[in-house]
């Protein structure tokens, strides 16, 4: 699942820890969450996959891509929120789900790393984190949502660990739930596209000195 955003913004929730456990220990029940499609806007297209159940695992239940016209959405910024709108209510029958979890493009994202103590509870990395923005990202703190992950390292045995930060401008990410929602999709979550591939084709059980060394996204107008 695609993790959300620290901060509260434009119907895109805080995925707390405490959420976390009480769905291991009392998972709701799955006629209660709704089903969703993995969503991919670029520049020149929308492209979705949805997934069901089968057996022990999972199979493919609905997938597409979509032209998206020249202007709606540029450099990962989108300049018309009603066409994009327009675009994704187009696709909604053929989405086989009623909520969707979106990646984004990298362009409009601030991406970094950055070392804290090793086993630093959430909170404490979020407070960090605060800080560190302020010298990282041109934008002031109020303007921004972010999320973090911890990022696997070889050397358990070190004092720090590292951590994975994205951030975008809250007015971007306010331009894709304006279009979410005025196609009827319930959004769930945004983040960005690196990162759903990473984590599709690389899981935690794999080891961190695994093959994998290097992932390419090929795109119609970019490489990334």
């Amino acid at each position: 699942m695609f993790r959300r955003f620290e901060r509260i913004s434009h119907g895109i929730l805080m995925h707390m820890n405490v959420g976390r456990t009480l769905a291991r220990w009392f998972p709701v029940p799955e006629t209660l969450l709704p089903k969703s499609a993995g969503v991919d806007i670029s520049d020149t297209s929308v492209k979705w996959i949805t997934l069901e159940a089968s057996g022990s695992g999972y199979r493919i239940a609905a997938y597409g891509s979509e032209r998206l016209e020249p202007g709606i959405v540029e450099q990962g910024t989108v300049r018309d929120a009603e066409a994009l709108g327009k675009a994704l209510a187009d696709i909604r029958g053929r989405l086989g789900a009623t909520a969707a979890h979106a990646a984004l493009p990298e362009e409009g994202a601030y991406i970094f790393s950055m070392r804290v103590p090793r086993e630093s509870p959430r909170e404490q990395i979020r407070n960090m984190l605060e800080f560190e923005l302020e010298g990282r990202v041109p934008l002031a703190l109020s303007q921004v949502v972010y999320d973090l992950d911890i990022i696997p390292d070889a050397s358990p045995d070190e004092q720090e660990q590292e951590v994975g930060v994205v951030a975008f401008p809250e007015e971007l990410a306010a331009g894709y739930a304006a279009a979410f929602d005025a196609a009827g999709i319930e959004l769930l979550s945004l983040e960005i596209e690196a990162r759903s591939i990473g984590r599709a084709l690389w899981s935690p059980a794999d080891s961190p000195q695994s093959d994998i060394v290097l992932m390419a996204d090929f795109g119609r107008a970019r490489t990334g």
